[in-house]
């Protein structure tokens, strides 16, 4: 060093950073749901075990590319996204936390 002057830090080379091949690919990696689906989730399961004749099912998007599908086909766009199916065809929905305004479509459509 002349002068006191420091050396420049090494530039990052190709082989300082993993290949692409040696990170799992996204569709591997374990995704924790969202907070609202874990403030959601309980209030839902609650709802199942309270009206047994009425069928709930749960849809994790990025589960695998079949969930995928179907929420692109049901046109989910925000999630949670509660869906009211009667004789075949969906009837109804409720976009986000609203357990109170499912429990009410639930009664209506009931």
């Amino acid at each position: 060093m002349l002068g006191g002057a420091r050396p420049h830090p090494p530039t990052p080379s190709s082989s300082s950073f993993p290949a692409p091949h040696a990170c799992p690919p996204p569709s591997r990696l374990p995704v924790p749901p969202p907070p609202i689906a874990q403030v959601v989730a309980p209030k839902y399961d609650a709802l199942s075990d309270e009206h047994p004749s009425v069928v709930f099912c749960k849809v994790m998007g990025d589960a695998d590319a079949d969930s995928s599908a179907l929420m692109k086909r049901e046109g989910i766009r925000a999630v949670p996204a509660f869906h009211f199916w009667k004789g075949g065809e969906r009837v109804d929905e409720v976009t986000g936390a609203k357990i109170d305004d499912v429990v009410a479509t639930m009664k209506q459509l009931m």
